[in-house]
């Protein structure tokens, strides 16, 4: 039998996985085979099974793969853009299989802006961390109204997933809040505690290999030459006012919770 080096026909990818010995191959390695064949062949590693490379490919095709469980953890920092409203943002892949679904498992993916949202916005328009991340005025009302702004074949594939953060300043206590768009956490950016409590996740791999203070600056995405604080969903462990920020060089810090700043939101696929 001679070597199948492209695939131009269904029987060519039977031959492919015959060969692979991959027998659950149809369901859990392959997209689509009426698919055109230059989208297969640049979806699929013959070594692993899995997607090799997202770059090139469109939104439909990457929601596909994340469906199917196949985007590999070579893929964390590639980027891709999205629209909300008419703007159009910069996302790049932060984490693979790291976030739980509300639905239950893992996610396959998890996307954050690159640059900041356009708009600063405040935790709550009182100066006050009480309840949490999940009785912010960011999470029910700035994040859910952003939501709805975003392309729709991204905005429909999204999961809810379920992230953690204290209650409050000073409290052990842990509140899971199922979440469409999210802020991260201080851990999941720092990977460490400078002002948070423990609990609040662990660190993205995205972050892990972005993990100084140049990377951690984020500018505007319409406005690359200003940089500034950035929110994170936990709040201040010594006080009742604030919650934690990036600082504009990358530096863990806090603000009041009713100080606009700028937003930098993930979601997961």
């Amino acid at each position: 039998m001679g070597k199948i080096t492209s695939i131009t026909s269904k029987k060519d990818l039977k031959v492919l996985q015959r060969t692979m010995n991959k027998k659950d191959a149809d369901d859990k390695y392959f997209l689509d085979t009426n698919r055109p064949t230059e989208s297969f062949n640049r979806l699929y590693s013959s070594e692993t099974g899995l997607i090799k490379d997202i770059t090139s490919l469109s939104w439909p095709e990457i929601i596909e793969g994340a469906n199917k469980n196949l985007i590999q953890e070579s893929c964390v920092g590639q980027e891709k853009t999205i629209m909300i409203g008419d703007t159009s943002y910069d996302v790049v892949l932060i984490g693979v299989n790291h976030d739980d679904k509300v639905s239950g498992g893992k996610v396959n993916t998890t996307w954050q802006l690159k640059n900041l949202y356009n708009t600063t916005y405040p935790m709550n328009s009182s100066i006050t961390n009480s309840g949490g991340y999940g009785a912010t005025e960011m999470h029910k009302t700035t994040l859910a109204s952003i939501f709805n702004q975003i392309q729709e074949d991204v905005r429909n594939a999204i999961k809810p997933v379920i992230k953690k953060a204290s209650r409050d300043s000073g409290s052990p206590t842990i509140v899971e809040t199922n979440c469409n768009l999210f802020l991260l956490s201080e851990i999941e950016i720092l990977g460490s505690i400078e002002y948070s409590a423990s609990g609040e996740g662990t660190q993205y791999t995205y972050w892990q290999q972005h993990n100084n203070n140049n990377d951690r600056s984020k500018r505007f995405q319409n406005n690359p030459t200003h940089y500034q604080f950035w929110r994170e969903r936990s709040p201040f462990g010594s006080s009742s006012l604030s919650f934690c920020v990036v600082s504009n060089s990358g530096v863990a810090s806090v603000t009041n919770a009713n100080d606009s700043d700028g937003v930098s939101f993930a979601f997961c696929i």
